[in-house]
């Protein structure tokens, strides 16, 4: 009931404040019926003024054929400018909800990496969306109203043929719906696949790098070619279901004509029915015989466009959390305390357990140990990316599950060890398209050590994608300078120089040593002296665990496990 509820809101956005554009793009199509039921009875007119060999009536046809030149340019302009409007100012709020419904996910809704669906939903689904959903409901529309209005129209004309053609066209169009049901359950399928064929796509192109290093161009294309294989063999299923439908349809509407013209025949040899009226009836059926060939394929993928709009809206609301968060921080935390913490993946291992710790405002921490030993997991649950956690993280004694993310977000920052850059200027990076004030932001960008690249290239010079036009450095100063303009009072960082040389990565573990007022957890593989002695204490981790704590001095002169790690390193 809920799913059906929030599918509903879903299908709405379509028609906020764009409800005055449908009934017009609705009034375009009923013009557009009009227009075709009235060309029909023009040439049935003038047909019968040839029969009848009369020059007048020949004449008032041409005069009508004329007026419907122009009336049929009108209501064509009528319609291209009201429909244009209303799929435009449709498909703009579907996809903007969309999209703000994903944006309003927790962090760990993504931890998996599932990002092809919603790729997905805005190209291959957004594309069948528009055809089958918004487009097909007009064509729909026309070719109901069609139906209905032409029947109308033969009965009132000749009662017989009328019948004939309301009871044989009926008959027609129940068969061509028969086959639809494999329409909608081959859409479904294909569009699965689709989002699969997405998905390896992007992982694969994540991946250019790795394949070309190691020379697995021809594996990777096997690999490439069975997704591909699959996805179009899905689609030629979908084709053919779909050909089969309008197959359907078209045998139908022959069956219909050929019906039509033995009765209207029958009826002229007896005098009931000129021939001339019998061609111009069967120019109109022509709107009755539309239906046959289009109704079942246009049902059929509505509903499996109908069938996308429901699978997006699983997909948007599967990561969705209903966890009540309802405390906040009124002030800057002062402390993180950590109380019998423990975690383990899906697969059940425990990544850390039974950690003790409480970090204080102002002062500089360091993670450090061997690899899986739980550093950047344990950064990851102080700022809430992963749930699931046993025990408790305490900020200022308030309880993690119990506080609103999102407001905790505003006093705790992360800098990762790949730093994501946009597409966009230095300035945009670094403020993430919010304004500051100009002095803010040079200050910023002063203290992130930024100055010279600005100074160079502008701060409106280009990140290019993924940062791809800035050195490993330069974008770990752009995450450092988000950091400062927010004025987080707590920095979060994971192993920001593991993929710096070390002139650049001593340089910006300097930088972030040197943000005084902050408090600073930085996990780092980097056993360097000079650095270490700054922190004012040391976390060593093993197998999941705080295996020992203090200053770099203190460390070194109990000769435990850090003193191990420490000689190895040098």
């Amino acid at each position: 009931m809920r799913e059906q509820r929030e599918a509903a809101i879903l299908r709405q956005q379509f028609h906020i404040g764009n409800r005055k554009n449908y009934i017009l793009s609705l009034v375009g199509k009923l013009l557009v019926v009009v227009m075709s039921i009235s060309s029909s009875l023009i040439f049935t007119f003038v047909v019968e003024s040839l029969e009848y060999q009369s020059i007048q009536k020949f004449l008032y046809g041409l005069a009508m054929v004329g007026v419907y030149i122009v009336a049929n340019m009108a209501c064509g302009l009528f319609r291209r400018k009201y429909q244009n409007t209303y799929l435009r100012k449709a498909l703009t709020q579907f996809k903007n909800y969309v999209f703000s419904k994903i944006l309003r996910q927790p962090i760990s809704s993504y931890a998996s990496g599932d990002t092809a669906k919603f790729i997905s939903a805005f190209s291959n689904d957004l594309n069948s969306i528009e055809q089958d959903y918004l487009v097909g409901e007009l064509n729909l529309f026309v070719e109901i109203l069609n139906y209905v209005v032409t029947a109308a129209v033969l009965l009132i004309l000749n009662v017989p043929l009328g019948i004939t053609l309301v009871v044989s066209s009926l008959i027609a169009i129940l068969v061509s719906f028969r086959f639809g049901g494999k329409v909608v359950k081959n859409e479904a399928e294909t569009m699965e696949k689709a989002s699969d064929f997405v998905a390896q796509t992007k992982d694969l192109l994540s991946g250019f790098t790795v394949i070309k290093s190691f020379q697995a161009e021809n594996q990777i294309m096997s690999v490439f070619q069975e997704k591909n294989v699959e996805l179009e063999s899905t689609k030629q299923k979908r084709r053919a279901s779909n050909d089969t439908v309008s197959l359907a349809g078209n045998i139908a509407s022959i069956l219909v004509s050929v019906i039509f013209l033995s009765v209207g025949f029958l009826l002229a040899f007896n005098g009931q029915i000129s021939v001339g009226k019998i061609i111009g009836f069967y120019e109109l059926s022509g709107n009755m015989l539309s239906p046959i060939r289009s109704l079942g394929v246009l049902v059929a993928n509505r509903h499996a466009a109908d069938a996308l709009i429901q699978r997006i809206e699983r997909d948007i609301e599967d990561t969705h959390t209903t966890q009540s968060r309802k405390a906040t921080l009124s002030t800057a935390p002062t402390s993180i305390t950590l109380r019998d913490l423990s975690f383990g993946y899906g697969n059940g291992r425990p990544v850390l357990h039974a950690i003790n710790h409480t970090f204080k405002a102002g002062k500089r921490y360091a993670l450090v140990g061997g690899s899986g030993s739980g550093k950047s997991t344990l950064l990851k649950l102080l700022v809430g990316f992963l749930p699931g956690y046993t025990g408790q993280i305490q900020y200022d004694g308030t309880e993690l599950r119990q506080l609103d993310l999102d407001q905790l977000l505003e006093h705790v920052s992360m800098i990762q060890q790949e730093v994501f850059c946009f597409n966009s200027s230095i300035e945009n990076n670094i403020t993430m398209f919010r304004d500051f004030p100009q002095e803010e932001l040079s200050h910023a960008i002063q203290r992130a050590g930024l100055s010279a690249l600005c100074a160079a290239k502008g701060t409106d010079y280009l990140c290019g994608e993924g940062g791809c036009h800035l050195s490993g450095g330069e974008r770990q100063r752009v995450s450092i300078a988000r950091c400062l303009i927010r004025k987080s009072p707590i920095i979060l960082v994971d192993e920001a120089e593991a993929a710096l040389d070390n002139e650049t990565a001593s340089a910006v573990l300097q930088t972030i040593l040197g943000l005084d007022s902050t408090m600073r957890i930085v996990v780092s593989h980097r056993l360097d002296a000079p650095i270490l002695r700054q922190y004012d204490e040391i976390l060593v981790l093993h197998n999941g665990s705080i295996e020992e704590c203090g200053t770099f001095e203190e460390l070194l002169e109990r000769k435990g496990y850090f003193y191990s790690l420490y000689q190895i390193s040098q």
